[in-house]
């Protein structure tokens, strides 16, 4: 079958619209590197007709889909690889996981000398394209791996794992994830709001290893639909820092305990917020002991409102059995309502928006609302 032919490609109005497609992000670029981005665009045409590296054909849909579509996560992947928090070995580098033909790597590379990016794919004749490219384009800080992500070794680690096109959440940080610097992020590119992919990445208790820290929306010039990026970091980011069992005793000194005592003198009521973890347990019963001692000895008007079971997931056994002690042994102080782990309540701060207000549907946000409920009809009890 032959392949499919179009019309001749206007150099000089794809490049007026990648200049202001690139303006439109906020993406600043020089000359010489929007020669590299056409040049870029014309290897991929090239070897797509011969090797199929991607199902986009089409010029101006290559221009749209794949360029300026990647070119768009751009400023996010930028930051997050020259975080400060990245250690050192792992800051300014990028892995793009099932990268195909490029995609953000080799724009990401072009666009950000300082940064190293390594490209992986399982399929040979994409990394050799991706080799290829390296060389016709010059970039010394880009490179080509072909092989599967989860027997990828690296002692220094990457600032960001990216991918595109790859799997969904559950499978990218199951198989990448290992790579992953202290202090760096997962950063995934998907099309509509991935709740589904989130969802299953619940199931799978995923979410008790990786935090899903926001999921903010891209705009991408001259394309018409829904762009995500989902970032993700890891719960435990000290592990292979030095003094990481006292970085938190180094950095709040002795702070920790004066403010404690102040806020509980201040006080006329305490609620506490409780995950159902058996850790969470061992410290209710030191809590309840200095709110005793407060009560007796600094503020008689200091009393237990209520315990406010949170990031709640009703799957997990140890979570129920736990639950079930609270009610067992505090009785009435347990509130009824139960605030149920939600990634759109974990993603509403960064957007700087209370949970309630950024997603009210969502269950985490009605929750809130009939805590709220509960919390004062109990206080007017107390009254």
């Amino acid at each position: 079958m032959r392949s499919q032919r179009y019309a001749a490609v206007d150099d000089a109005d794809q490049r007026r619209r990648l200049e202001a497609g690139l303006s439109a992000i906020g993406l600043a670029a020089s000359a010489s590197q929007i020669d590299q981005l056409f040049a870029y665009l014309a290897l991929l045409r090239k070897w797509n007709a011969i090797y199929n590296l991607t199902a986009i054909r089409h010029p101006d849909e290559m221009l749209t889909h794949h360029m300026l579509d990647s070119l768009a996560a751009v400023p996010a992947l930028a930051e997050a690889a020259r975080a400060a928090a990245v250690e050192e070995g792992g800051r300014g580098r990028v892995l793009d996981v099932g990268s195909g033909g490029g995609m953000p790597g080799l724009p990401l590379a072009i666009t950000c000398p300082d940064l190293s990016v390594l490209m992986v794919d399982i399929v040979q004749k994409k990394t050799a394209f991706l080799t290829q490219c390296r060389a016709q384009l010059g970039l010394s800080n880009a490179a080509a791996h072909w092989g599967p992500v989860e027997k990828l070794e690296d002692g220094n680690g990457y600032a960001v794992i990216t991918s595109r096109a790859f799997a969904e959440l559950t499978d990218f940080v199951s198989l990448a994830g290992h790579l992953l610097a202290p202090g760096g992020k997962l950063i995934a590119m998907k099309g509509v709001y991935p709740q589904p992919e989130l969802d299953r990445m619940e199931a799978a208790g995923l979410m008790a290893e990786w935090q899903v820290e926001a999921i903010p929306r891209l705009t991408v010039p001259e394309l018409d639909a829904e762009r995500h990026l989902v970032l993700a970091g890891a719960e435990v980011e000290l592990v292979e820092l030095d003094q990481r069992e006292k970085r938190l005793k180094n950095a709040i000194a002795e702070v920790n305990a004066l403010l404690t005592l102040n806020g509980l003198c201040a006080a006329h009521g305490v609620i506490v917020p409780m995950q159902c973890e058996y850790f969470a347990l061992e410290g209710l019963s030191d809590l309840v002991n200095t709110i005793k001692q407060v009560h007796a000895n600094l503020n008689r008007d200091l009393k237990v409102i209520g315990l406010l079971r949170v990031m709640f997931d009703p799957r997990v056994t140890l979570q129920q059995q736990v639950s079930a002690q609270l009610e067992s042994h505090f009785g009435d102080k347990v509130f009824k309502t139960v605030i149920p782990r939600n990634v759109r309540l974990a993603e509403a701060p960064s957007y700087g928006v209370p949970g309630v207000a950024f997603d009210p549907s969502s269950k985490g946000a009605k929750a809130y609302l009939d805590f709220g409920a509960e919390m004062i009809a109990r206080v007017k009890q107390l009254d």
